[in-house]
């Protein structure tokens, strides 16, 4: 039953997996730690629930994040720097690509026929975390471009990967997700406090 569970939690992260490629020294303890990193998450989530938080809380979450990131330094540890910062961004970009899944994006190419490949999910998802990390300041929209910094990021990011159709498509998105929040401010501005 052990092993069962353990290659589930390895199946959970297979893409990292052959991101990392390490080499054969590494890649066991790697396995483990990944293993032991994943026990750590719900481990914690079923202790916050046992202790009758919600286990979808930002508490539990928060909790939850403390316990990975005690594994996360072990992990460094383990890696040289270089190893280290490709596998922030493969978890970072596995976080996006599962977030990703969920949003109105990809529904709206399904919508207008430019449904996204496996590999174009994985540049959006890969450009969005970027644009997380590279963080302005700013989030208003320029007014040359109408587009936030972090848009324009996650634009140029999958300029090489997206048809010219689907980067047109991402940016109308963008465009109108923009329009429809300043909506929201001003509608929000003329009601006044409550």
């Amino acid at each position: 039953m052990l092993q069962l569970q353990r290659w589930d939690r390895l199946s959970r992260n297979v893409g990292l997996l052959a991101a990392m490629n390490l080499p054969p020294d590494k890649s066991g303890p790697f396995k483990d730690l990944l293993v032991e990193r994943e026990y750590a998450e719900s481990d914690a989530r079923d202790a916050a629930d046992g202790a009758g938080i919600d286990p979808n809380s930002a508490e539990a979450t928060e909790a939850a994040a403390n316990a990975m990131s005690r594994v996360d330094e072990r992990i460094r540890a383990l890696l040289n720097d270089g190893e280290f910062a490709r596998y922030s961004e493969a978890v970072g970009t596995s976080l996006a690509r599962n977030s990703l899944a969920h949003t109105v994006i990809v529904g709206c190419f399904i919508d207008l026929g430019a449904p996204l490949t496996a590999a174009q999910e994985t540049a959006l998802a890969q450009a969005g975390y970027r644009a997380i990390q590279l963080q302005t300041q700013s989030a208003e929209p320029d007014p040359l471009t109408g587009l936030t910094p972090s848009q324009q990021i996650i634009l140029d990011g999958t300029s090489q990967t997206l048809a010219a159709g689907q980067i047109e498509i991402l940016r109308k998105f963008f465009l109108n997700d923009n329009q429809l929040g300043a909506l929201l401010k001003a509608a929000q501005s003329s009601a006044g406090p409550r």
